[in-house]
């Protein structure tokens, strides 16, 4: 244990820790950066979705990056198309529309729409997403009584950043006249902010690691003297190798930790700043 103790008080020791644990809190931060961005950028797309048309839901289950997808019939109004889907939570005579229609129609008005028969409903609600253009809600047992009318799947990603990947798999497997890609994404773009962001942290990354080869180098170095005292101490060459990897091991972790700790703090100021959502 002295051993370890005695190295950890050298000044030098105590220099390479400050290296460290400042690189990795840059990292750390810039990893919590990318994070904030990427989830900035998935809320622009807040409300698109892909359109499928097809039933075989087989080759969809295989594709990553999908979040969820539902059965949706599909109407027209006017020269918008409008989707159906399900809703657990609805009675069969109980509608929510989207909150555009709140400026048209008022929930006293009871609602009807044809189908393969002409359904009559109460407005339950309007859907608070400001996004939602195309989806009305009512009970899921609508749905299933209406599979013959015109429909399709509607598939909601988990991440829209790696949405042109997960289309082209979507195109492949079904053809390309069977996926639309139905945006409502807002004007706002985080994905210069995520490269720029990403660039940096694998500058950091590719510095840290040459300091960490260089300043372990030092180490075994710097320790060479009381190498060879142990060694003549009777200490085998397998044990001293043993002290040398637990030395930079501790000095790792303790970097590790503290930048872990102060990168948390810079995060939680930046959220309470409202610079992190």
């Amino acid at each position: 244990m002295l051993v370890y103790i005695s190295f950890i008080r050298k000044k030098i020791t105590k220099i390479y820790f400050l290296i460290y644990t400042l690189l990795l809190i840059a990292l750390f931060v810039l990893l919590f950066a990318s994070k904030n961005f990427e989830k900035l950028e998935n809320n622009t797309y807040e409300g698109s979705f892909i359109e499928l048309k097809s039933d075989n839901l087989n080759e969809l289950k295989k594709i990553n990056n999908i979040k969820d997808y539902f059965l949706a019939l599909k109407l027209k109004d006017g020269f918008e198309e409008i989707y159906l889907i399900g809703n657990n939570e609805l009675t069969e005579n109980e509608i929510i529309l989207p909150n555009h229609f709140q400026n048209s129609l008022s929930k006293e008005e009871p609602v009807e729409l044809e189908l393969n028969k002409t359904y009559e409903f109460n407005i339950k609600n309007f859907d608070s997403n400001k996004n939602n253009f195309s989806f009305i809600n009512v009970a899921r047992q609508i749905i299933e009584d209406n599979k013959s009318f015109s429909h399709s799947y509607i598939i909601i990603l988990n991440n829209w950043l790696k949405k042109d990947k997960t289309i082209k798999k979507l195109e492949d497997k079904y053809g390309i006249d069977n996926v639309v890609f139905q945006s409502h994404s807002s004007s706002e773009n985080y994905e210069t902010y995520i490269n720029i962001v990403k660039v940096l942290i694998l500058v950091l990354l590719f510095i840290f690691i040459i300091i960490l080869l260089t300043t372990c180098f030092n180490i075994v170095q710097d320790e060479h003297k009381k190498n060879d005292l142990y060694y003549k101490l009777g200490y085998s060459k397998k044990k001293i190798l043993k002290f040398n990897l637990i030395k930079i091991i501790i000095l790792i972790i303790l970097s590790f930790i503290i930048a872990l700790i102060f990168s948390s703090i810079i995060v939680y100021i930046l959220k309470m700043l409202n610079l992190f959502v």
